[in-house]
């Protein structure tokens, strides 16, 4: 552990920034518990991590909800020389927020505003500490969604996920969150004895971008927004591994409109807690994870007879999935299984070897179990 920022440092910034902003929330030796759980994420799930980081704690944490508090506590800190540490909701996994010197904890969780959401163009700007769980629950009475977002989506704050993040959910149609597109604008507070406020652009927020925070202390951001859609979650079972892989490979080259693909070996597969209704795996088998757009029927395009579909979702018809094939016919696979789920059919043509499908859960239309029999 790296030597502990002087006590009388501490004091001298806590003393300054309580005459600064008597209303700024500081927590100190008088809240030992607190001090230790804002001085952690989850970084206890690496046996080589623990033994570095668990003797490292905040000495302060400030909690600034405006960013006037954050420039005051930006300017404390560097005229006092006392380490500052961001902390977003602490959902890492390699002690990113763990102060390794001591010194001062920001927690920015209650700069959580959503300050404007463009109706045009779906740009969303976004104060720093939002979950991504909350921001997600207001942009769909709008009919917007965040275009990535990672496994923990309820719990992570967004300006952790641009600061920390490098992808997740949503990479398959977007890439990461340093490609182009991804980050259109960051609001900056410089860690100085007299702070500036930055408002950068895509190509200045590019060097922030997975930087831990480390040169800039992000209050706000701006970011792309998409389309919201129900993605449904799917998995799918595979006797064999080079199965798996060649079905994911080609699912994206295929009608469906996917957001995530994920595939899982065996001994991964076994030892996993799978949902509520949802059946165990057999023995060796292999599992693929898909969130998939729930299909619209191709109504323009389709008619009795024609060879495909054009590429079209298929159309829900009485008698099972067709995409424009006449009776006893078989139009052209383009390498999507064939999905029949409740009244819905889920591809755009029939595979020539169809896997065999049941639904699982209580509503298949939501979760959806497959095994692949070639």
């Amino acid at each position: 552990m790296a030597e502990r920022c002087p006590e009388d440092q501490i004091t001298a910034l806590a003393a300054e920034l309580r005459r600064l902003d008597s209303a700024l929330p500081l927590l100190g030796a008088e809240s030992p518990l607190e001090l230790e759980r804002l001085s952690r994420d989850y970084y206890d799930y690496s046996p080589v991590l623990v033994p570095l980081l668990q003797g490292c704690r905040a000495q302060l944490v400030a909690r600034a909800t405006t960013v006037e508090q954050v420039l005051l506590v930006a300017g404390a800190c560097a005229r006092q020389g006392v380490p500052l540490t961001v902390r977003g909701a602490g959902t890492g996994n390699y002690g990113q927020c763990v102060p390794l010197q001591g010194g001062l904890v920001l927690d920015l969780s209650g700069l959580n505003q959503l300050r404007q959401l463009d109706e045009a163009t779906g740009v969303l700007e976004v104060e720093a500490g939002a979950l991504m769980g909350a921001i997600e629950k207001q942009l769909a009475p709008r009919g917007r969604a965040l275009r990535l977002v990672p496994s923990t989506v309820r719990s992570a704050s967004i300006g952790g996920f641009i600061a920390g993040g490098s992808g997740g959910i949503g990479s398959l149609r977007w890439g990461f969150l340093r490609d182009p597109g991804n980050l259109l604008g960051l609001e900056v507070v410089t860690l100085e004895p007299e702070p500036r406020l930055l408002q950068l652009d895509a190509a200045a927020s590019a060097p922030l971008n997975h930087a831990y925070g480390t040169n800039g202390i992000i209050t706000a951001l701006r970011l792309p927004t998409s389309e919201a859609v129900v993605w449904q979650q799917l998995v799918v079972g595979f006797e064999q591994w080079g199965q798996a892989l060649a079905a994911a490979q080609a699912l994206t080259s295929t009608a469906f409109e996917l957001n995530a693909i994920t595939v899982l070996e065996a001994p991964l597969v076994s030892q996993l807690p799978w949902p509520a209704g949802c059946p165990a795996p057999e023995p060796g088998e292999q599992r693929l994870l898909l969130l998939a757009a729930p299909w619209r029927c191709c109504r323009a395009g389709w008619r009795p007879g024609a060879e495909r579909c054009a590429g079209r979702p298929p159309r829900a018809r009485a008698g099972g999935c067709r995409c424009g094939s006449s009776a006893g016919t078989t139009p052209p696979c383009i390498g999507a299984p064939s999905i029949r789920i409740g009244p819905t059919c889920r591809c755009c043509c029939p595979s020539r070897r169809p896997p065999v499908w049941r639904a699982c859960g209580s509503n298949g239309a939501t979760t959806c179990f497959g095994t692949w029999r070639p």
